[in-house]
């Protein structure tokens, strides 16, 4: 008699058990791994301070934001230094245009 109430409460206990595991592990798979995509979304699109890259306004020789591979002319503004950009500036991150 005991025997036959202990069968159904192991089960029931097994079912519970898979159950709450079959959800329960993939939330935190996936949960990981979009934490970690929006975490590396967000520090792709952190620019740089203009006084982190020694922006100025002016070109140092010939060399100026408007011959940049960085530099987005339509919006005057720059792929990694945040702010307003001077086609006639320049910063340590100038980059000659391919």
């Amino acid at each position: 008699m005991m025997n036959d109430e202990i069968t159904p409460r192991r089960l029931v206990l097994r079912v519970a058990l898979a159950s709450v595991f079959s959800l329960v592990v993939p939330i935190t798979l996936f949960g990981a791994r979009s934490t970690g995509a929006n975490s590396a979304a967000a520090a792709a699109t952190k620019k740089l301070t203009q006084a982190s890259v020694q922006y100025q306004t002016k070109p140092k020789g010939e060399k100026m934001c408007s011959s940049c591979m960085n530099f987005i002319a339509e919006s005057k503004t720059c792929k990694l230094v945040d702010g307003s950009i001077s086609p006639d500036g320049w910063c340590i991150l100038w980059a000659k245009k391919a």
